[in-house]
């Protein structure tokens, strides 16, 4: 059988979350931006942007993935999902970026987004940035011999 790596005819939702003190406060009117991916890593530009409601919560949003079909078939037919990039800021805390979020065909994936705010830095040494970009860059998945 032959698997079209390029197939993303399925459709999977995405959630984030912002959320402070550990996820003990949601954090209202945050920006959520959703970034895909092209085949050289980059980011193809925006697909969604969104505001976080008064618990933190970003209106779910649909994404393409892959075939539920592909985590049926053997891992060297490519990754069951399709990955993108979110970047989530605020006046008065530090942003974040994550990339290869997995979202699955058929499922909501969800992301919890902890941002720190800014005057937690302010005292830890002289010339620390007030503000910056904390990147967590997920590693895709390794396949399966």
């Amino acid at each position: 059988m032959v698997v079209d790596m390029n197939d993303q005819s399925g459709t999977g939702w995405l959630q984030v979350r912002v959320v402070e003190a550990n996820g003990a406060f949601g954090i209202e009117d945050a920006q959520v931006l959703v970034f895909g991916f092209n085949e050289d890593g980059g980011d193809t530009g925006v697909i969604y942007s969104l505001r976080t409601d008064s618990s933190g919560l970003a209106p779910k949003v649909a994404l393409s993935a892959p075939p539920k079909s592909r985590s049926l078939t053997p891992a060297d037919d490519g990754v069951p999902y399709a990955s993108y990039h979110i970047k989530v800021s605020k006046e008065g805390y530090n942003s974040v970026e994550i990339t290869n979020v997995p979202v699955f065909d058929g499922v909501t994936s969800l992301q919890r987004v902890n941002l720190v705010p800014e005057k937690m830095f302010s005292g830890i040494s002289p010339g620390y940035p007030k503000e910056f970009t904390q990147i967590y860059d997920v590693p895709p998945s390794e396949q399966m011999p």
